[in-house]
């Protein structure tokens, strides 16, 4: 793949476990935009913090980096947003990946067992695992409906170069899932290169006014 891509991916399915050690692929935490009040030590997310985030998304993808981002409502919006506005972006692939709705108590308990092992290693670690658990164990069927909604041949509505990878069941590989779809938009590259120059021949040839 010439470019980086922007994986927009569902919590637990495998962001930080890809990324580390991986120099092609980051894991763009949305808690690093965060503000922490000085008094009350509570975390909050400022205003429109999520045009900066898609921002550095976008900017990583740039640099070749394939970039995993938060599925947040605001961010999914704000992505599709600058796709509309900015013809540019649609260079950069971005692929949903996330559960089947069939597998939501599975896909609680394994964020569960992701809490619970990492109670007793780091406190920031286990806060951010129960905030997400919380969220998914409140939210799951909302986000999954809203996720399956999204309609990659509705060119007009999400732009171009958007692609869904759902999840059939937990005993999956994340990287070999991703490798698998980035060697398939290779050799569509490959042929759609080739396309072009069969029509740049042909219109030299054959069209020369």
């Amino acid at each position: 793949m010439s470019t980086g891509m922007i994986v927009v991916g569902f919590p637990g399915i495998g962001k930080t476990s890809i990324s580390f050690g991986k120099n092609n692929f980051v894991d763009l935490e949305s808690s690093c935009f965060n503000i922490v009040d000085p008094v009350t030590n509570k975390k909050t997310k400022p205003d429109n913090w999520e045009k900066l985030y898609v921002s550095v998304a976008y900017d990583l993808a740039k640099q070749g980096k394939h970039v995993c981002v938060s599925n947040h409502n605001l961010v999914i919006d704000e992505l599709l947003d600058r796709k509309q506005k900015d013809s540019r972006l649609d260079e950069y692939p971005i692929v949903f990946v996330y559960p089947k709705k069939n597998l939501k108590d599975r896909w609680i308990e394994r964020l569960t067992d992701r809490y619970n092992s990492s109670v007793q290693i780091d406190k920031d670690i286990a806060d951010k695992n129960k905030a997400a658990l919380d969220a998914v164990a409140a939210n799951y069927d909302e986000w999954i409906d809203a996720l399956e909604r999204i309609d990659p041949n509705n060119v007009t509505a999400y732009g171009n170069n958007v692609y869904k990878i759902p999840i059939v069941g937990v005993d999956y590989d994340l990287a070999a899932a991703l490798k698998r779809f980035i060697d398939a938009y290779d050799r569509y590259e490959s042929k759609l290169s080739e396309l072009c120059k069969i029509r740049e021949h042909f219109m030299n040839t054959y069209c020369v006014m």
